[in-house]
């Protein structure tokens, strides 16, 4: 833990996550005095975990289309800040190597504590004290400053940012600290949901037999608001229920209890197959079975039809293959925040300037990160979010401090 003498600081950062770390350098190279208090013994440790240790650091197709909570002009007027290719810049000039994969997905090459570690250094470079196993459990006003009370000291601020995070991946050390802190300088919290984390299904859920089966399918909700929302990925049935990136994705998108629809089959339409030279002589389950595993077959086809030839099935039976391999449905549970990547909830957009990320109720309050009720889909979005509104907020806290 850094020594940290009592004495005011131009900004004070609150967690020293993605989002914090990066407004430590920032901040730091802006010559503000800087203190950034993290609650662990160690800094970005839920970085650390991002893209499987390889940092999915941004996407090449970010936009609001992206993300769910706020609104769509809010998130688009933080994203505007900070284009992709800012992001790549910024690697590319200080030698990490990175790589495009699948859907725009940049990751790099040598591991998410290569950037952890650069952050740090260009952060400590530039004055920013970075004082770890130092949680935050009190803020408030002190005449025309903010006060901060840790479990080891007390400091002042002429500014503060909130960038604690969410209580997801709690096994990284996240909690509900953030949204505590927001609520005493006088912010509502919405009231945070798991994202990006499996699907728990019912107790005997008619496919709790087949984990293992690992498949792409497209996958999508059946009504409600965002009903437009699917995804074409692969999707692994667990002994608990759903996962895979199809799973994760899709719940981004639920409220709780919706119905989802999974589509098996989604690079052919089984009519074709019934249309194909010599199907109507083959048995259904054998036809099925050459496109998709013959476990999964059985269960998804009543025995009496799946043993009878293609030919002799009626235009009902057809149907009724065809709804359940492209429209089966499905009802999960509710996830905790034990397994989910991200969350969907937190300080709300409305209470926010999306110019500054100042807070519209305490002035010189701002916020980073995730504690923000914006929430983006598997594959870069949540870090570009971190990085894009770190860069709004320290824009802000320079115009604020220089006002």
């Amino acid at each position: 833990m850094t020594a940290v003498p009592d004495k005011i600081f131009d900004t004070i950062i609150v967690g020293a996550g993605a989002a914090g770390l990066c407004l430590g350098y920032l901040l730091g190279r802006s010559g503000l005095k800087v203190l950034v208090l993290e609650a662990q013994g160690r800094a970005g440790r839920k970085l650390l975990l991002s893209g499987g240790g390889k940092c999915n650091v941004t996407n090449l197709s970010v936009s609001a289309d992206n993300y769910v909570g706020a609104n769509p002009e809010f998130r688009q007027t933080v994203l505007r800040r900070l284009a992709p290719t800012q992001v790549i810049a910024f690697l590319n000039e200080h030698k990490i190597a990175w790589e495009e994969r699948d859907y725009g997905q940049v990751f790099l090459k040598q591991g998410a504590d290569r950037l952890r570690d650069l952050l740090l250094c260009l952060a400590e470079k530039y004055g920013t004290t970075i004082a770890l196993n130092n949680p935050v459990l009190g803020v408030g006003r002190e005449n025309h400053l903010l006060g901060v009370s840790t479990s080891v000291n007390h400091y002042r601020t002429r500014s503060l940012v909130l960038s604690t995070g969410s209580p997801a991946w709690p096994a990284s050390g996240s909690n509900l600290s953030g949204y505590l802190l927001a609520e005493m300088l006088g912010h509502s919290i919405i009231p945070p949901k798991p994202a990006l984390t499996p699907l728990p299904m019912p107790r005997g859920w008619p496919l709790q037999g087949l984990a293992g089966i690992n498949l792409p399918v497209r996958i999508f909700l059946t009504e409600g608001l965002r009903s437009h929302k699917e995804y074409t990925l692969p999707l692994l049935i667990t002994h608990q229920g759903i996962s895979g990136p199809a799973a994760l994705q899709i719940s981004l998108q639920l409220e709780g209890g919706e119905e989802i629809g999974i589509d098996w089959l989604p690079t052919h339409h089984c009519e074709a197959l019934f249309n194909q030279t010599g199907a109507g002589k083959r048995l259904l389950s054998n036809l099925l079975s050459a496109y998709l595993p013959a476990r999964l077959v059985a269960v998804l086809i009543p025995d009496e039809i799946a043993g009878r030839k293609a030919a002799e099935l009626s235009r009902a039976q057809r149907d009724e293959v065809a709804r359940r391999i492209h429209d089966y449905r499905l009802t999960p549970s509710s996830p905790d925040f034990s397994r989910a990547e991200a969350c969907r909830g937190g300080v709300p957009a409305g209470e926010i300037n999306p110019f500054s990320m100042e807070s519209l109720f305490c002035k010189r309050l701002f916020f980073a990160g995730e504690i923000v009720d914006v929430c983006g889909e598997l594959g870069g979005y949540n870090l570009h979010w971190a990085w894009a509104s770190a860069v709004v907020a320290a824009n802000g806290v320079v115009e604020r401090l220089e006002a």
